[in-house]
């Protein structure tokens, strides 16, 4: 497995991003950012392309560390910070705290799943809501030159795969242990997990795990409690932690077993967080090692950051948590970067706001510690930033390499293929090739893929039959060529 070490934040009105590897550049849009290449990182300078993060976001690097794409939760930037090809539109949110995350389609060097979330407000203002819905990103869509491949677009037809009707803000995803992915959701005035694995052939159909306690709840006054408060998996995948409010007046922390083979959780525990009934549970992260566990909590006069030591059992959230760090602001995400530290967005209640990290994060106190004066993002910023954090696959666990895409070829005259036939079209068990040998001679060759831009066929084209028995219903492109002339290209339909 190749890591793809990558890091992201991105806040309203302007935005961080690292989509580098280790070593590389973490950059933000008002003119501010880190370098990752020296220890401690240092300041440098950047932009993005939107002019409204708000909340949570997510990027995607490739194997070398060269950022491929962004996203704000609606729309889709290239790395040229413009809205990459058919990218705008997405439907998640820029006020949702885990909006979308990137995951590889394993297998493959240029196709992602973007999938977004829910936000919260939808359900306060009692507007139609969205849930989890998926888009598909081929990174060789948009073609710019042989150098630099292309910029990616979203497939058409692939845009906003609807998944389940209602989600909270919470999204997340880990490595299966393999080479794929689960993806994990919880649905909104539901006690419901909503899981998706995405492997080579594909995302899985909707697996729910029904488990305490219940996700969010109307209150008396009209507000609407649970869908904020991050959810996240552990390294390792087998753990996922999430931080919520409710019963009207409790924030707790919960912890689950998550069973990478059936995408099913269990054993459940849950601590109270804070005696304070005004406070709220905004962030959440594992530390490297998968030992301990880190939460922020905005209360009424205090916030705390609070750290649980973890073990094979539920017996560790009984015991008293150490809170290192409590001061009079907000405290929102919190996200590991790649040099093995943690950071968290801090805003505090006279506008200012700054990036705080917590150092050694796999261990206690004093070894651990608490840097509160990491980063000032005031210089440059405006003040109505949210420095929430983003979205990635826990421990950085990806699996996709450097994008290889063809250059686009010549299609020759329709005229001159007449004699190129696929047929039956809609198909069922086979499709049959037939052309003109003695006009085309040898070095033909006949290409299938599917909707997603998957190769399933790629073979020297001669008259025969295609066995399409384990092809699934549905659309299907062709192309017959011969080095960079395309004879003939279109489509068929599979109908069993």
């Amino acid at each position: 497995m190749r890591n793809v070490i990558l890091f992201f934040l991105c806040l309203s009105l302007s935005s961080i991003c690292l989509a580098q590897k280790q070593g590389n550049i973490w950059l933000f849009g008002a003119g501010d950012g880190l370098s990752f290449n020296v220890a401690p990182p240092i300041h440098i300078s950047g932009k993005t392309g939107s002019q409204y993060f708000q909340a949570g976001t997510t990027c995607i690097s490739d194997a070398n560390g060269s950022l491929l794409f962004y996203t704000d939760g609606t729309t889709v930037f290239n790395k040229h910070n413009k809205p990459m090809l058919n990218g705008i539109g997405i439907n998640g949110s820029t006020g949702s705290q885990q909006s979308s995350i990137i995951v590889p389609l394993p297998g493959s060097d240029s196709l992602f799943y973007v999938f977004t979330s829910d936000m919260g407000n939808l359900y306060f203002l009692n507007k139609p809501v969205l849930g989890y819905n998926y888009s598909i990103v081929n990174m060789c869509l948009d073609w710019q030159s042989p150098e630099s491949g292309g910029l990616g677009g979203i497939i058409a037809g692939k845009k906003n795969i609807h998944l389940v009707d209602s989600g909270t803000e919470k999204l997340c995803a880990a490595s299966d242990g393999a080479n794929g992915y689960w993806i994990l959701g919880h649905k909104m005035f539901s006690d419901t997990f909503v899981a998706w694995h995405l492997t080579g052939a594909g995302l899985s159909a909707t697996i729910a795990t029904s488990i305490n306690p219940r996700i969010g709840e109307t209150l008396p006054n009209g507000n609407v409690n649970g869908m904020l408060g991050q959810m996240k998996f552990n390294p390792a995948g087998t753990k996922v932690g999430v931080v919520n409010k409710i019963d009207k007046i409790r924030p707790v922390l919960d912890l689950y077993d998550f069973n990478p083979l059936t995408g099913k959780l269990s054993n459940h525990c849950q601590s109270i967080l804070m005696d304070d009934t005004a406070a709220y549970p905004l962030g959440l992260e594992f530390s490297p090692d998968g030992s301990k566990l880190y939460v922020s909590v905005m209360g009424n006069k205090v916030s705390q950051i609070l750290q649980y030591k973890l073990s094979a059992n539920c017996s560790a959230m009984a015991s008293p948590y150490d809170t290192i760090f409590s001061a009079h602001y907000v405290a929102h995400s919190i996200q590991a970067a790649p040099d093995g530290n943690l950071y968290l967005g801090i805003g505090t209640y006279n506008n200012k706001l700054r990036i705080d990290r917590i150092l050694n994060p796999n261990n206690v106190r004093p070894v651990l510690q608490y840097d509160s004066a990491f980063m000032n993002l005031n210089d440059g910023f405006p003040n109505v930033v949210v420095p929430d954090l983003p979205s990635f696959v826990a421990g950085f666990r990806y699996t996709n390499g450097i994008c290889h895409c063809p250059a686009p070829v010549a299609v020759a005259s329709e005229s001159a293929v007449t004699d190129i036939t696929l047929t039956p079209n809609p198909a069922n068990t086979h499709i049959r090739l037939t052309l003109n040998s003695q006009q085309y001679g040898s070095g033909l060759e006949l290409k299938i893929t599917d909707i997603a831009g998957r190769v399933l066929y790629n073979q020297p084209a001669s008259q025969t039959e295609i066995e399409l028995s384990n092809y699934p219903d549905g659309l299907y492109f062709y192309q017959i060529a011969h080095q960079q002339t395309v004879f003939k290209q279109g489509k068929f339909s599979v109908v069993h």
